[in-house]
């Protein structure tokens, strides 16, 4: 029953802006207990949230759809009890 967040991890998830094979196996082993977060805990981190949010879709991208899915949005929305809410539009 445990979750995790995988928010400040973005550079250790796809150095180089591909996705690590240690990432890719955790993600492919838990699909339904990673959420993905973005901090900005400091106001520098706006600065450069755009480009962060870009480097976690390219590797989300580069997982099978429908994990990449759960991880993006679908796990937050099943941990807050929110199943049936609308999608994100893409």
């Amino acid at each position: 029953n445990v979750w995790t967040d995988i928010s400040i991890r973005e550079y250790s998830i796809a150095p180089n802006g591909k996705l690590a094979d240690e990432w890719r196996a955790l993600f492919l082993k838990h699909p339904t207990r990673i959420t993905i977060g973005t901090d900005t805990w400091i106001p520098e981190r706006w600065t450069s949230y755009e480009n962060l949010i870009e480097h976690n879709r390219a590797w989300l991208n580069q997982l099978p759809r429908d994990i990449a899915e759960n991880i993006a949005y679908r796990n937050a929305f099943a941990l807050f009890g929110m199943e049936g809410a609308d999608e994100p539009q893409k």
